[in-house]
C-alpha cells in the first residue's frame, strides 16, 4: 500500500487552507515536491502528466493520482455540451433522458458560421460593412417578421460565448428589442470570428428568494476514476445583490449570478449599498454573504406556483412535488432528486461512444476531479441545466458558509483515498461498487438518483470501466491520444509546465512585476537570453523581439531525460509597433481615415489648394465638422501658421509661428483660405475650450481633464481600464491630480455623475483602440521596419499599459452627440493622446511604478494563462471595457 502523500498546489488562495486542514485530518503528510507525492492537487499544466497518466508496462506503471480529469470538454464547453445533449436526446429520445428535458432551447453558432442565406444577404446590403470582414450576427430565424412562430421571435435569450467564464462575455437580450439585438451583436463583434457561441432560452420565471432576487445552484460533481460520479449534499444558491426585472435585460448583474459578476457589481456601487438590495438578507447574512445561500435556507425563502395560477410561499402543487405536502422539506427533497437524475444522465450521454467522441470526455484510473455544474429552478420547481464548470472557484460558499465548502474537500478526500493508496485495489472496490450499483438500481429504479453514499457525496452514477482486464489501457490511449495532439511535446509542452519569466533589471516597475509573479508561483531570471521563459517584463528597447515574433519555437529533446524542452511563445511586456497611438496627430489622421469620428480631437494640416479642391470654404468646413464627430452644434477651433523671416545684415532666418482661435469650422476654413502661409495646422477645441474662453478650457466646472491607464492584451485586443482614474479640475491647483472617487468639494458630482464619467472615459478609450485596429492601420509585409514602427500591430503574446489622457465634458442638452455615439447620457469625453505607462508621470518610478506593475502581470497572467484573480491575490484593479480575444497561450 502507498504512503498517503499529497501536493498541494491550490489555484485559489480560499481553499489553500481548506485543502490543507482537509487532507491533515485524515492523516495525510502534506510535501512540496510533486516527485514524491502519491496525489498532486494542482492546476492541469502543474500536474506530473508523466507519472500519472504512466504507459504501459510495470516500469511504466502510474504512481501518481491528480486531481484533474484530461479530457473532459464535452462538458465544460458551452457549445460541446449543447451538442452531446442534443444528440443524446436523438439517440435515446426527450422523453427518457432527464438532462435533455432540463435543458432550455440551446442554439450553437459556431465561428465563420453565416447562421442561413438571409444573414449573407444582410452582410451584403450593410453599409456598415462595406469593404470590411462580414459582421457576425445572431440567426436570421430569430429576427425575421415573417416567421410564422411570432411567439419564438419574442422570447427572451441568452448569448453565451462558448469558452468563456466568470460570467464574461455573455449577454440578455429580448430579440424583438432592435437596441437588445445591436447589444448582442455587439458583443459577438467585439470577439474573434472563429469564436463559437450558444443562443440559449432564458428561463422566463425563474424562482426568486424573498420574491426579489434570482438565484441559481451550485452543484459540486466528483468523478473519480473510469469512472464513478457523486453529487454533494451541500449545493449553495447563489442570489443576485438586485431585484429581478424581465422586462430588463440590461441589467447583467440582475440576470447573471455568477459570483464575480456580483462582486464587481458590488465594487462598483460599494460594497453594503446595492442597489435594490432587500435588507432581509443582511439581517440574516451579514454584509459580506448576501448572497450565498444553503439549498435549504433556498427553499425556506421561495414561492412556487400553485396549480391554479397562484403563488404560495413554501408550498408546493402536486404536479410539481407528486404531493400536497406545505413542507418546505418537501420542495428541497424534490429539487434534490431532479439534481441527480440530471446528472446521471448527463455522464450517461457523455460516456455513450455514440453521442460524443472519445476526445470529449475520458476519464481514466487515476484521475479525478470536481467539477461545479449551474442549474436554475424555475417557478414550478422545475431545474434547468445552464453549464458545467472545470476547476469551479469555491470562493462561491463565501465566509458564512466555508464550514460546508471544508465539508466538501473532507469528503473527496475520503473518496479519492483508495485510488492513491492502492491502485489495483481500489480499482477491485470499483468494479464491486458497480455491481452494487447496478443492484441496487434494477431494485429500486431510477427515480431514487442515489445507489450509494460516501459522506456528503451521494452516488448517482457507477459505468463500467472501458479497458475492464487492464485499467492502464486507459491511461495509454490517453497518452498516445495527446501526443497525436502536441498536448503534451513540442509547442505544446508548456501547457503542463512551471512558468518561469525574465524581469529585466532596471526596467520600470520590475521590482513590482516579480512580486506579483512570485505570488503566482512563477520561477523568475533576470537572463533576456532564456529561451525557456513564457513572459518577459522589460523596457520597450530590450524585449527578444525576435522570440516574441517567432511564435512558434522550436523544440528539442535530450536523449538522457524522458523530458523535452520547448523553446516557447513568448509573451512580452509591449507591442512591437505602437507609433500610431503615441503621436497624437498620426493618431487623429488614421481614425479620420478609418471612418471613426468624435474619439479624438481633431489636428490636421490644411492647404489652401486642398480647401479649393474641396469646393471652397463651406465644403471644408463641413469636413472639419463631420470629423470632429457630426452633430448640430460647433466648437472652436486653434489655427496656426508659420511664417519665416530673413535678416539681411547677419544672413539669418527666423520662424515664427502665429495661433488665431476660431469661433467655428466655416472661420476657420476661411482664415487659411485667405492667409498668407501655405500650410497651416488645424487643431479641435473640445471641452470648454470649445466654447471660445480664451484657454485651453479643460479644467472648469463642466469639464476637466482626466487621466486613466488603459491595459490592452493580446491581437483583438481586449481593453482594461484601471478602476482609478484621475482628475485636475479648475478648483484645485495646477498639475494636481485627484481621485474621481474622491469628494471633489463642491458637491457637483454624485456617485451617478461619477460612474457615467468613468463610463464615458471608458467608452473613449475602447471607442478608439477599436478604430485603429479595425481600421487595418497596421503595415504590411513589403513595409519598411521604420514604417512598421509608426502603425499599430496588435500581436497575439503581447499586451502593453498606457496612460491615456482624456477631456471629459458635461453634455449640453443636444448638439455635440454624435448621431452615430451610444448615448453616455451626462458626459461625453475625447481621448487626447497615450503615453507608456512607465515613461510617463502617472507611472514613471518608484512605489507608483512598482503598483501598478503588478496589476499590470495580474492582469496579464489571467488573460493569457487563465489564472483567477484569487490565485493572484485579491481584487482586480482592472475593469474590463472590451472582451476583445481571449487567447489562452495553452490551446
Amino acid at each position: 500500500m502507498r504512503r498517503r502523500v499529497v501536493a498541494l498546489e491550490p489555484s485559489a488562495a480560499y481553499e489553500a487552507p481548506l485543502l490543507r486542514d482537509a487532507f491533515a485530518s485524515r492523516g495525510w503528510e502534506i510535501v512540496d515536491d510533486a516527485s514524491r507525492a502519491s496525489l498532486h492537487w494542482a492546476k492541469a499544466r502543474d500536474v506530473r502528466w508523466d507519472r500519472v497518466l504512466g504507459g504501459g508496462g510495470n516500469d511504466d506503471a502510474a504512481t501518481c493520482v491528480a486531481n484533474r480529469l484530461v479530457l473532459k470538454t464535452a462538458l465544460t464547453r458551452k457549445a460541446d455540451l449543447a451538442t452531446l445533449v442534443r444528440r443524446h436526446a436523438e439517440r435515446v429520445g426527450l422523453d427518457a433522458s432527464p438532462v435533455a428535458a432540463a435543458t432550455p432551447e440551446t442554439h450553437v453558432i459556431d465561428g465563420d458560421d453565416d447562421s442561413d442565406g438571409d444573414d449573407e444577404e444582410a452582410n451584403e446590403n450593410d453599409d456598415e460593412n462595406v469593404g470590411t470582414e462580414k459582421r457576425r450576427r445572431l440567426p436570421r430565424w430569430l429576427l425575421s417578421d415573417a416567421d410564422a412562430d411570432a411567439a419564438r421571435r419574442r422570447r427572451r435569450w441568452v448569448l453565451k460565448a462558448s469558452e468563456s467564464d466568470r460570467g464574461e462575455r455573455i449577454a440578455f437580450f429580448d430579440a424583438s428589442v432592435p437596441a437588445d439585438v445591436a447589444r448582442a451583436e455587439a458583443l459577438m463583434a467585439s470577439c474573434p470570428r472563429d469564436a463559437s457561441w450558444v443562443l440559449q432560452r432564458h428561463v422566463e420565471r425563474p424562482m426568486l428568494v424573498d420574491g426579489a432576487r434570482k438565484c441559481h445552484l451550485r452543484v459540486m460533481i466528483l468523478v473519480s476514476g473510469d469512472a464513478r460520479v457523486f453529487v454533494h449534499e451541500n449545493v449553495v444558491a447563489l442570489c443576485s445583490d438586485r431585484a429581478w426585472d424581465a422586462t430588463d435585460m440590461r441589467d447583467v448583474a440582475a440576470h447573471a449570478t455568477n459570483h464575480r459578476v456580483q462582486v464587481k457589481a458590488r465594487r462598483r456601487v460599494g460594497r453594503g449599498a446595492v442597489e435594490d438590495e432587500d435588507p432581509r438578507s443582511r439581517e440574516l447574512l451579514g454584509d459580506d454573504d448576501a448572497n450565498a445561500l444553503t439549498l435549504t435556507e433556498m427553499c425556506e425563502r421561495v414561492e412556487i406556483d400553485d396549480d391554479d395560477g397562484g403563488v404560495h410561499e413554501n408550498k408546493k402543487s402536486e404536479n410539481v412535488a407528486g404531493s400536497s405536502s406545505s413542507s418546505s422539506r418537501d420542495l428541497e427533497t424534490h429539487i434534490r432528486g431532479q439534481l441527480r437524475a440530471i446528472v446521471r444522465d448527463l455522464f450517461l450521454a457523455a460516456r455513450d461512444k455514440k453521442t460524443v467522441a472519445p476526445v470529449g470526455f475520458f476519464p481514466t484510473h487515476g484521475t479525478f476531479e470536481l467539477l461545479g455544474a449551474d442549474f436554475l429552478v424555475d417557478a414550478r420547481g422545475k431545474v434547468w441545466l445552464l453549464e458545467v464548470n472545470g476547476d469551479p472557484c469555491l470562493a462561491v460558499y463565501g465566509e458564512r458558509l466555508r464550514p460546508k465548502c471544508a465539508e466538501v474537500l473532507r469528503d473527496v478526500v475520503d473518496v479519492v483515498a483508495p485510488l492513491a493508496e492502492d491502485g489495483e485495489r481500489a480499482e477491485h472496490e470499483r468494479r464491486l461498487a458497480y455491481d452494487h450499483a447496478a443492484e441496487e438500481e434494477e431494485e429500486y429504479g431510477t427515480s431514487t438518483g442515489a445507489v450509494g453514499t460516501h459522506g456528503g457525496f451521494a452516488l448517482v452514477l457507477s459505468l463500467p470501466p472501458r479497458f475492464p482486464n487492464d485499467a492502464s489501457e486507459g491511461r495509454r490511449r490517453v497518452a498516445k491520444l495527446l501526443s497525436t495532439m502536441s498536448a503534451f511535446v513540442g509547442k505544446g509542452k508548456e501547457t503542463f509546465a512551471r512558468r518561469s519569466a525574465c524581469i529585466a533589471r532596471g526596467s520600470p516597475g520590475a521590482s513590482g512585476a516579480a512580486s506579483a509573479l512570485a505570488a503566482a508561483d512563477w520561477e523568475l531570471t533576470d537572463d533576456l537570453r532564456s529561451q525557456t521563459t513564457s513572459m518577459q517584463w522589460a523596457t520597450h528597447e530590450d524585449v527578444s523581439w525576435e522570440r516574441v515574433l517567432d511564435g512558434e519555437g522550436t523544440t528539442t529533446t535530450t536523449t538522457t531525460t524522458t523530458t523535452t524542452r520547448a523553446r516557447r511563445r513568448l509573451v512580452a511586456s509591449h507591442y512591437y509597433a505602437r507609433g500610431v497611438l503615441l503621436c497624437a496627430s498620426r493618431l487623429s489622421n488614421a481614425l479620420i481615415s478609418n471612418g471613426v469620428l468624435g474619439v479624438v480631437p481633431v489636428s490636421a494640416t490644411l492647404t489652401r489648394g486642398g480647401i479649393e479642391a474641396a469646393g471652397g470654404a463651406d465644403a471644408a468646413a463641413a469636413a472639419l465638422r463631420r470629423a470632429g464627430g457630426g452633430g448640430g452644434g460647433d466648437c472652436a477651433w486653434d489655427v496656426e501658421e508659420d511664417a519665416t523671416t530673413s535678416s539681411t545684415t547677419i544672413k539669418t532666418k527666423t520662424k515664427t509661428t502665429t495661433r488665431h482661435r476660431c469661433a467655428s469650422a466655416e472661420v476657420a476654413a476661411s482664415r487659411v483660405l485667405h492667409g498668407d502661409a501655405r500650410a497651416w495646422r488645424v487643431r479641435q477645441l473640445v471641452g470648454d475650450g470649445g466654447g471660445g474662453d480664451g484657454g485651453d478650457g479643460n479644467a472648469s466646472s463642466s469639464s476637466f481633464d482626466a487621466r486613466v491607464v488603459a491595459l490592452l492584451l493580446g491581437s483583438a485586443p481586449r481593453v482594461c481600464v484601471h478602476r482609478r482614474v484621475e482628475i485636475r479640475r479648475a478648483d484645485v491647483p495646477e498639475g494636481a491630480w485627484t481621485s474621481l472617487d474622491d469628494d471633489d468639494g463642491d458637491g457637483s458630482m454624485d456617485e451617478r455623475s461619477r460612474r457615467e464619467a468613468r463610463d464615458a472615459v471608458n467608452a473613449a478609450v475602447v471607442a478608439t483602440v477599436r478604430g485603429v485596429v479595425g481600421g487595418g492601420v497596421g503595415g504590411t509585409a513589403t513595409a519598411t521596419e521604420t514604417k512598421l514602427r509608426r502603425r499599430f500591430l496588435p500581436f497575439r503574446n503581447c499586451f502593453e499599459a498606457f496612460v491615456v489622457r482624456v477631456v471629459v465634458a458635461r453634455r449640453g442638452g443636444g448638439g455635440d452627440d454624435s448621431p452615430d455615439e451610444p448615448s453616455r447620457r451626462g458626459y461625453r469625453a475625447w481621448v487626447l493622446g497615450f503615453e507608456d505607462a512607465f515613461k510617463s508621470e502617472f507611472g514613471g518610478g518608484g512605489g507608483a511604478a512598482d503598483a501598478l506593475a503588478a496589476d499590470v502581470v495580474s492582469e496579464a497572467v489571467r488573460f493569457f494563462w487563465g489564472e483567477g484573480e484569487e490565485r493572484m491575490g485579491g481584487d482586480a484593479p482592472f475593469e474590463v471595457a472590451h472582451a476583445g480575444e481571449f487567447a489562452s497561450l495553452d490551446g
